[in-house]
């Protein structure tokens, strides 16, 4: 069943009442490439948990209008017992774009840019409503019913004054004690983690020093140095994973 993003999705009036609006986008999508029509169904999904199938009832009257759906059931569906904060640097270009989407698809909870000294992009100036668009063309791809959220940029010290179970700071050179088993154990029971993923230049010493002061653990995932957005997202699918089996 093909996927839309409705964000005012109402969970909680009686479904006789309950009509969405698809926006022009999506509905010039549905209607001219999917060649879906009146009558036929739809899940729709609002991003904080709600969760439905709609029936197509009137399509757009001209270029740039929104068509009408009508749902025929709703559901919750609850966030993960684990939040996974993923604060990371934004690499240049497309990249990070492309990361985000892969950080939707693998479970991130949010996309905190990093403030770093050698970072090769200033996160104060990524476009975030492009990320957020991208946040949500992923959720309808992969069937997330919680979005990712892009949060305003951050520095370290700012992130380790945050609240949060467990923090790992993502290293190439780190030891291996908060790898395997020992790093299940550390994830066991916690509802807030933070990954923390520097510039392909890597973060300065002071600001490794911050981070391990901060309650870091520091953690290789990898045999072989990896991009921003590859360490990331393999990063956060890992503990997904593992977080998932505690």
């Amino acid at each position: 069943m093909h996927r839309f993003y409705t964000p005012h999705l109402n969970r909680h009036k009686p479904l006789s009442d309950d009509a969405v609006a698809l926006d022009s986008a999506q509905a010039h999508h549905a209607q001219t490439v999917l060649r879906l029509g009146v009558g036929d169904h739809v899940e729709v999904f609002d991003g904080c948990g709600g969760v439905g199938v709609a029936r197509v009832e009137q399509w757009a009257r001209g270029a740039h209008q929104p068509a009408m759906l009508r749902l025929t059931s709703v559901q919750s569906v609850p966030p993960p017992a684990t939040t996974i904060d993923a604060a990371c640097a934004i690499p240049k270009g497309p990249r990070g774009t492309a990361m985000a989407a892969a950080l939707s698809q693998v479970g991130a909870d949010q996309l905190v840019p990093l403030r770093c000294r050698l970072a090769a992009v200033d996160p104060g100036r990524i476009n975030r409503r492009r990320f957020e668009k991208t946040a949500i063309e992923s959720a309808r791809q992969c069937g997330r019913a919680h979005l990712l959220k892009v949060d305003q940029p951050a520095t370290i010290d700012e992130l380790i004054r945050q609240t949060h179970d467990v923090r790992l700071l993502g290293s190439p050179i780190a030891d291996t004690h908060a790898n395997g088993d020992n790093l299940a154990h550390l994830l066991r029971g916690a509802e807030k983690v933070l990954i923390l993923i520097g510039p392909e230049g890597g973060l300065t010493d002071q600001e490794q020093a911050a981070a391990v002061a901060g309650g870091c653990t520091p953690w290789s995932f990898g045999t072989h140095v990896m991009r921003i957005e590859t360490a990331c997202t393999a990063a956060v699918a890992i503990v997904r994973y593992l977080a998932s089996k505690s």
